[in-house]
């Protein structure tokens, strides 16, 4: 029995020396520290919400240096309270016509630590550039047409503007314990709304007949013709919206449907992504669709405005954080020494 007991404990102490391991200290910043874990964390956080261009731990040491520089500074007055407010705000999906909350609130839910990083660094460089002079000078700069237009005309392909849409939609789940009797009844409905579509943009009436047999999905009826983004955000199936915009779709026989303005696609079965258990029915009327097309100098102007200021400032909060941590304003400490060339190449930038 002892050498069970001996076995356990070495067991443990495996684990235990691991954990410290994995979760070690990698520098300290001011006041804060940086494990191991939250440069993992932060890694993931980066990879799905591309906030920035910056490795894990350099966005760390620059998030946590910027909250350092101003915590001895008796100009500036930050409220946390205003991180949480700004969060709910973002992340409120409740009556909402922000069609980006919803993404929002999953990538808030998936990381709450690093999203509130997020928030809070960017209030905290507006509160910068608006009390530091070297900061706040960018901010109000004017940017020549001709900045803008070379800006404009390298990065000619990143400017477009997404797919618009309006179609009417219905989406109904078959119900899984259904009476062949049932389903009969269910598709007698369907063609009924099928053969109204084909005659008219709007099959509401014909819909709210059968309603209770068909127990729609929330995101049917008409869209309305705007970005697929906002279309996707509101409920509705990706696959249906592709079914939409792509411009042709095989048959089991015959030439393929082509599919254009007033065009009527099903009924059909699927199974969504969203809802892999559940088999749909589904009919589409594509009303309008306009696909990505290239945005004009003029339609582009005011993102590259914003995009060039951001740029500049990015830049110019460097220089002033780096001057702070050579000045000894922000005290920074590499404790795992592999981590030093990360920092070294920070204070290169």
């Amino acid at each position: 029995m002892k050498y069970v007991w001996i076995l356990i404990l070495m067991f443990s102490a495996a684990i235990g020396g691991h954990a410290a391991v994995v979760n070690s200290i990698v520098a300290n910043i001011g006041q804060y520290s940086i494990s191991r874990i939250d440069i993992q964390r932060m890694d993931e956080f980066l990879k799905v919400s591309r906030t920035t261009n910056n490795d894990a731990l350099t966005e760390l040491i620059l998030v946590y240096s910027i909250f350092s520089s101003i915590e001895n500074d008796d100009q500036i007055t930050f409220k946390e309270a205003e991180v949480d407010n700004t969060i709910k705000a973002l992340t409120n999906t409740n009556g909402n016509p922000d069609p980006m909350a919803k993404s929002r609130l999953q990538l808030f839910l998936s990381f709450p630590d690093e999203y509130k990083l997020e928030i809070k660094k960017n209030q905290v460089i507006r509160t910068l550039t608006y009390y530091k002079p070297e900061l706040k000078t960018i901010v109000d700069e004017i940017i020549p047409d001709s900045e803008l237009k070379t800006y404009y005309l390298n990065n000619k392909k990143y400017f477009v503007n997404p797919p618009q849409l309006d179609m009417y939609v219905l989406a109904v789940p078959q119900p899984p314990d259904a009476s062949l009797d049932k389903l009969d009844e269910i598709e007698r409905a369907l063609c009924a709304v099928t053969n109204a579509l084909r005659k008219t943009d709007d099959a509401t009436p014909v819909v709210e007949k059968y309603k209770t047999l068909l127990n729609p999905e929330p995101y049917s009826g008409r869209t309305g013709y705007r970005p697929i983004v906002e279309i996707f955000n509101s409920g509705c199936p990706e696959e249906l919206i592709n079914f939409a915009l792509i411009p042709s779709i095989p048959l089991r026989s015959g030439p393929p449907l082509i599919v254009k303005n007033g065009t009527v696609i099903g009924y059909e079965k699927f199974m969504f992504k969203s809802s892999p258990r559940v088999v749909h029915y589904f009919i589409i009327k594509v009303l309008n669709k306009k696909l990505q097309e290239p945005m004009t100098f003029e339609e582009s102007k005011s993102a590259i405005v914003n995009i060039l200021k951001e740029e500049k400032i990015k830049s110019s909060l460097q220089k002033f954080i780096i001057n702070k941590i050579n000045r000894s304003e922000i005290s920074v400490n590499i404790i795992d020494k592999s981590y030093e060339g990360v920092y070294n190449e920070f204070l290169r930038r």
